[in-house]
């Protein structure tokens, strides 16, 4: 008996080495290249511009910022490169979000299209390398294909800007663990209807990251999801129609939360620097006020959740 549980247990040991060593040295899947060109339209551009630098938030995590700042104010060139997240920021390595001008050397300038979609869509570097899931290409899987060649019609025309940011460093085992998860997108996207205006907000919500950040377990919008920061730990708040939630019960209350940090408030807006967040407001306060409607109005449709989330960590100081 002895003999043969040994001989169960060397078998069962080689074959989850085996199994490790070709998590370990597996590619990440991704398609084959394409050789798609996104022809360049004026319509095409200012799409693009609106995406990037609004609803998408690309110019958010892509430009450096101030973080003593809840705003967040940039304080770097746009799109040539963000900041840098380490351990103190709960990433598992250190990863610099990368430049995406057009510049040659250390932008997309040398990227193809599809090169660039792929990343975009499917997080699959240039060099075949799985992007860090924090480019939430998950989220981005969702894009229409004509939203997606606006946002590169638009990336082409960010005047180049040489800045170098270092290669992403991942710990074992997160490293696997993030080979794994890309997963190649081989049929077109359509477009999404905007007829039925809570369906649209849901799209919104999702190529938004609305539904990624502010959901811990399950895509319920419940918050509760923890953000660590230098500042201290941050949990996404509820957005759930709940009473527990921090959804207005009116428009006007929703518009007011995403204006109030919009480049033309910035001189009156009061920051905390006490309390950073990841919410990018500036980005988002830019929204269409179609949108804006669009998003609310699935939001205010999603199933109540009740969970009263402490967004900040509570001061003991405080009674």
């Amino acid at each position: 008996m002895a003999r043969k549980f040994l001989t169960w247990f060397a078998l069962l040991m080689t074959i989850s080495v085996s199994v490790m060593f070709y998590l370990i040295l597996k590619d990440p899947q991704m398609r084959e290249l394409k050789n798609l060109r996104v022809d360049s339209t004026p319509e095409r551009i200012a799409r693009g511009e609106y995406l990037a630098n609004n609803l998408l938030s690309c110019v958010h995590c892509h430009t450096q910022r101030d973080r003593d700042d809840y705003s967040l104010p940039a304080v770097g060139p746009a799109f040539a490169g963000g900041d840098c997240l380490d351990e103190t920021w709960g990433f598992p390595g250190k990863m610099c979000t990368p430049n995406i001008t057009s510049d040659a050397e250390t932008g997309i300038g040398a990227w193809t299209d599809d090169e660039v979609l792929r990343a975009i869509r499917e997080g699959i570097s240039r060099d075949g390398i799985a992007l860090f899931p924090l480019m939430p290409f998950d989220a981005y899987r969702d894009l229409p294909d004509e939203d997606a060649y606006a946002v590169i019609a638009y990336l082409r025309t960010i005047p180049p800007v040489s800045r170098s940011t270092p290669a992403t460093v991942v710990n074992f085992p997160m490293s696997v663990i993030v080979r794994q998860i890309p997963t190649p997108l081989e049929e077109p996207v359509p477009p999404v209807s905007r007829d039925d205006e809570a369906t649209y907000g849901a799209h919104l919500a999702k190529i938004a990251s609305c539904i990624g950040c502010h959901s811990e377990d399950v895509d319920d919008l419940a918050g509760g999801q923890s953000f660590p920061l230098p500042s201290g730990p941050l949990a996404s708040p509820n957005i759930t129609p709940d009473p527990t939630g921090v959804l207005p019960e009116e428009y006007d209350g929703f518009v007011r939360m995403f204006r109030k940090f919009a480049p033309e408030n910035e001189a009156t807006t009061a920051v905390d620097p006490e309390h950073l967040t990841v919410m990018p407001w500036r980005t988002l306060g830019g929204l269409t006020d179609e949108d804006l409607h669009a998003l609310f109005t699935y939001l205010r449709t999603v199933r109540p959740v009740e969970n009263a989330v402490q967004v900040y960590p509570a001061d003991p100081e405080v009674k």
